[in-house]
Order: C-alpha cells, then structure tokens, then sequence
C-alpha cells in the first residue's frame, strides 16, 4: 500500500474501447484524481489479498509517496493490535465508499443501456 504524502495522482483503468465499425482498442480511462490534501492511500487491496492491480495510478506532478509492504503490515497488526484495527477499519471504510460507488455507478449504467437499447 501506498500514502500520498506530497503532490496529486490520477488513477486510471485500460478499457477497450470501440474506435470504429469494427475495430477496438484499449485506451485508459481516468476514475480519480487525488492529492496529498488527505493524504490518500493506495494498493491497499494488496495488503488484504495477493489480486492483480485494479487500477493503474500516474504522478501528475512530482509526488512522495510511503510504502507499506504487506509483511509490515501484518507484524504491525500483530505487534499493536490497537492501530492495526485503527489501519484496517479505515481500510474498510475506503474499500465500503468505493463498493457503494460502483455500485450506484453500476445502476447509472444499466439504466443508461436500458434506455439505449429500448430505442
């Protein structure tokens, strides 16, 4: 997991895309911009469980970032079990706003394709 600590990133996913009648190809599409104002985290997936990146995150500017290893973590946790449960609750709460996110973002969507195929 990373913390921004100074500067602002963009987080961004491959999608294929349709280009043409028939062609197709992978372009990035930005979902998020942040910077260091509340020092997000980053990769915090990979401390919970060993899954490919979701994501793909670019400096827009010059940024410092801290890096948590999930060894470090996991002997933090174990080492103070206070703040790793401060840790993983906030953790939570990220991973909760994300979930509801997509998840209105989901509806958004299906309804959108609902309307266009309707047509």
């Amino acid at each position: 997991m990373y913390i921004l600590y100074s500067g602002k990133v963009m987080v961004s996913r491959t999608l294929t895309m349709k280009t043409g009648r028939d062609t197709f190809a992978d372009k990035d599409k930005s979902l998020n911009v942040l910077d260091d104002s509340t020092f997000p985290f980053l990769g915090e997936l990979g401390l919970i469980e060993r899954v490919p990146r979701s994501a793909t995150v670019t400096c827009i500017v010059n940024c410092q970032l801290f890096e948590i290893k999930k060894g470090d973590f996991e002997k933090l946790c174990a080492e103070d079990s206070e703040l790793g449960y401060r840790l993983m609750r906030n953790i939570t709460e990220e991973v909760c706003a994300l979930l509801r996110k997509n998840s209105n973002d989901i509806l958004k969507l299906t309804t959108a394709l609902s309307i266009a195929l309707s047509r």
